[in-house]
């Protein structure tokens, strides 16, 4: 989609040939377009007047002659220097050896256990088992693999392999169709990432999704389980404005989570 352009009031056309009018758009006209082209959209909608067009477009002037790389590297630097402040509300975690790029691999003899304080202790059992179970499949496909889970009885609902290091987004289709269920969103993570935007979104723009937890390879899991504030239904760049990834997810953590934990299973 980058560098598509159309007039003003005609959609924008996706790979998969559906209309919809600007990003991430869920408006009723365009109720038969997949969750899974809108969701976790980051795509940016600019307006520009005919004859004033110019030949490049920037998003900001400290950018500069940035080529995507340079700019996506200084984006990555910035996220790993961000650290959160005991000061500001928002948990700090345990775990230092996190966004290095690092490939992270299964390990039976790692404790996979993931334990929340509001869900049953059969439930507590069910999210640990399944994500061992991701962290194991992750790593023979070296794919991201996602499972929804029950969070009233611990029942598996639903798993999907992704694509590309990146989660499916079919899942949305079953949530939607499954509104009155809490459920659970786990996924592995082949890398030795944490909780990111995408990540938080899923939460924060469902009424369904009652937590999020990202579960590396390696058993450095993350739990973000929400708390009781109103599902805001919207990307967190509307809801917090133009700041890293890293300072996105703090904050999101911050306002909607009941607390954030970081489990090193490798200990």
């Amino acid at each position: 989609m980058h560098g598509r352009r159309t007039e003003v009031d005609e959609p924008f056309v996706t790979p998969e040939g559906f209309h919809i009018m600007w990003p991430a758009d869920c408006t009723s006209g365009s109720s038969d377009v997949p969750q899974k082209e809108i969701r976790n959209c980051r795509c940016t909608l600019l307006s520009r007047v005919k004859g004033f067009e110019g030949d490049t477009v920037t998003s900001s002037p400290d950018m500069g002659d940035m080529t995507f790389e340079e700019w996506q590297n200084a984006k990555t630097t910035r996220n790993q220097e961000f650290t959160f402040n005991q000061n500001d509300g928002i948990i700090r975690g345990n775990v230092s050896d996190q966004n290095t790029g690092r490939m992270v691999s299964y390990n039976p003899s790692y404790d996979y256990t993931i334990a929340v304080e509001k869900y049953s202790d059969e439930v507590s059992r069910a999210l640990s088992m399944e994500a061992a179970w991701l962290a194991e499949q992750g790593t023979k496909d070296k794919v991201e693999w996602l499972s929804l889970v029950d969070t009233q009885t611990g029942e598996v609902l639903y798993r999907e392999k992704g694509e590309d290091l990146q989660t499916g987004a079919n899942f949305w289709d079953y949530i939607l169709s499954h509104s009155e269920k809490k459920i659970a969103f786990l996924h592995n993570h082949v890398f030795d990432g944490a909780i990111s935007a995408p990540d938080m979104e899923i939460m924060l723009t469902s009424d369904s999704v009652d937590c999020v937890v990202a579960i590396r390879n390696d058993a450095v899991i993350c739990v973000a389980p929400r708390n009781d504030r109103p599902t805001p239904n919207k990307m967190l760049f509307m809801l917090y404005g133009d700041k890293t990834e890293a300072e996105l997810v703090a904050l999101a953590i911050r306002d909607y989570t009941r607390g954030y934990y970081e489990h090193d299973g490798r200990r």
